[in-house]
């Protein structure tokens, strides 16, 4: 999992965090959970996530160099996650998280065999910073709205993935 923006304050993306323990016990047995998790700085600047795409490159050809399964990233974690897929990455599936859409991530989405792009019909923290919030429809994306909500965090909250059965609706 990569947090976003000023993430790495929280828990909920860390091995033991709420969001990380429902995905791992309820639907992908195999995420990552043990020791040297990834963070980044959390820094809202460009060169930071540029900089943490490269970590987190170094970071899969480490603890993972046959490539990952599932990436849950959350809002910029998304564009480090599509920095890292379009320098050589190797990710099946990208489950995006309340992500601003922007070249990278629409490119990194043409390249993955399989995008779930979960994400509020309206966020006003991805309008605020002025970014796109639609993936253009493609035949490897599934896109999830959630009902009606302002919390930019909805998308990985699982009470709001339990109340609106969002793993099945994504086929996660």
């Amino acid at each position: 999992m990569i947090h976003g923006t000023w993430g790495w304050k929280g828990s909920w993306w860390r091995p033991g965090g709420d969001f990380h323990e429902f995905i791992l016990k309820e639907h992908r047995p195999n995420l990552y959970s043990r020791g040297g998790r990834f963070s980044w700085s959390g820094a809202y600047s460009e060169n930071q996530r540029e900089r943490a795409a490269r970590d987190f490159l170094e970071w899969t050809e480490d603890l993972a160099p046959g490539g990952l399964q599932s990436v849950f990233a959350h809002s910029y974690g998304g564009e480090i996650a599509a920095r890292a897929r379009l320098e050589g990455t190797p990710i099946k599936e990208l489950v995006l998280l309340s992500v601003p859409v922007g070249d990278r991530v629409e490119a990194a989405a043409g390249l993955l065999p399989r995008v779930v792009d979960i994400r509020l019909d309206f966020d006003p923290v991805l309008a605020l910073a002025r970014s796109g919030q639609r993936l253009p429809s493609a035949p490897n994306t599934t896109v999830i709205f959630l009902g009606w909500r302002l919390g930019h965090s909805a998308s990985h909250s699982a009470a709001v993935w339990s109340q609106e059965d969002v793993a099945r609706q994504a086929g996660i």
